[in-house]
């Protein structure tokens, strides 16, 4: 319990929390798969200024389940500023779509992984939505939330919220997709905020 504790305590220290998106409300068709692969800068703000905290380079592979369903893994690598001690983050990721292409709810389950991890300790559930607009074949906008929970009774729970858009000449074979989020602990002042652009393509 103590590795955990050190480990959580260090993890709201170095803001090295894995909360992008980079997804819609689309779920994957049955039998298909897509992949996105992105890079995210995410920063500490509190009264006394604000202050970069880590990058983070993520790819998640996704295949469908069901005509409203998908499953999706997830890998970030955190390379927290001067610090040694970067750290991964390893998610399995179903989506449940409830209106067709508009919204969907999320499952996501994870765990943190590297030489300073009780990777036993360290998982979290971070149920949410994400809801999505396609304007057409070219432009869609999304948002999402979730809300962090660890298992770890010593830890915070933490709510995510995002912001991203897709941009393509054809938009369900690929697509940039730039994003912002917004990281915080009710309890508490202060907020994480990241920006990240991501490259999502379906074979």
């Amino acid at each position: 319990m103590k590795s955990i504790f050190l480990f959580i305590g260090s993890l709201m220290l170095s803001g090295c929390y894995a909360y992008s998106s980079f997804q819609t409300a689309k779920t994957v068709e049955k039998g298909k798969w897509q992949g996105t692969a992105s890079y995210s800068s995410n920063s500490f703000s509190n009264s006394g200024g604000s202050h970069l905290i880590n990058g983070t380079i993520e790819a998640q592979l996704r295949t469908g389940l069901s005509e409203k369903s998908d499953i999706g893994l997830r890998y970030a690598y955190i390379d927290i500023d001067n610090d040694s001690k970067d750290y991964g983050m390893i998610a399995i990721e179903p989506k449940f779509m409830l209106v067709k292409d508009r919204f969907s709810l999320i499952a996501p389950l994870g765990m943190y992984v590297g030489q300073h991890v009780n990777e036993d300790e360290s998982f979290h559930f971070s149920p949410g939505f994400i809801a999505t607009y396609p304007f057409n074949k070219n432009f869609d906008a999304s948002v999402s939330s979730r809300y962090m929970i660890f298992f770890d009774s010593d830890s915070d729970n933490l709510v995510a919220l995002n912001l991203g858009f897709g941009v393509s000449t054809d938009i369900d074979k690929w697509a940039i997709r730039p994003e912002v989020g917004y990281l915080f602990n009710p309890g508490n002042d202060g907020h994480y905020f990241q920006w990240g652009i991501g490259l999502s393509f379906n074979p």
